[in-house]
């Protein structure tokens, strides 16, 4: 069931302080739900495309008009405009120094277990590890906590994999 898009509260603005590829990351997923929730998803283009310019803010407006749109009609096209957004928020990402990130990742010692594990997947998610990626966090789990009675135990048990690291250290 949607709501009457004026009884929904628009999304946050889209911040461009800080880590713009998670603010954006953030919005995008704020807006993908607003529209569902308002039934925009199902309204003509142009009035998408209102919803969204009105959304991002006044400040991003201005990213916005410049953005590199190849003709007139692109900037009608909800698909194009979120194209483009997500190129200048997101642009290229640098493997190597996502992963230099992801491998000197130590729990801090007033962070909990669940906000290291949290920490740890965020920043594998533009590590690109592929199929690795659980046996990468798993590993970092067992270089990077803080226990080293905890540390010595995740070395000495055989056929260790991330659910059953996470079990153990959570207990």
């Amino acid at each position: 069931m949607t709501q009457n898009v004026y009884t929904v509260p628009l999304p946050t603005k889209l911040s461009l302080q800080g880590n713009l590829k998670k603010n954006w990351d953030k919005f995008k997923q704020l807006w993908d739900s607003y529209e569902i929730v308002t039934g925009l998803n199902e309204k003509e283009e142009k009035i998408r495309v209102a919803a969204f310019i009105t959304c991002i803010g006044s400040e991003a407006l201005e990213i916005h008009n410049a953005l590199p749109y190849e003709n007139e009609a692109d900037r009608q096209k909800l698909s194009k405009i979120l194209d483009l957004w997500e190129k200048y928020c997101v642009g290229k990402t640098n493997v190597i120094f996502e992963r230099y990130k992801f491998h000197n990742c130590d729990q801090a010692i007033s962070e909990t277990f669940d906000e290291y594990i949290v920490k740890l997947r965020n920043l594998a998610k533009t590590c690109d590890f592929g199929p690795l990626k659980e046996e990468m966090i798993r590993d970092r789990i067992v270089c990077g906590i803080t226990s080293r009675a905890v540390r010595k135990k995740l070395l000495q048990t055989a056929d260790l994999d991330l659910e059953k690291c996470i079990i153990f250290v959570s207990c």
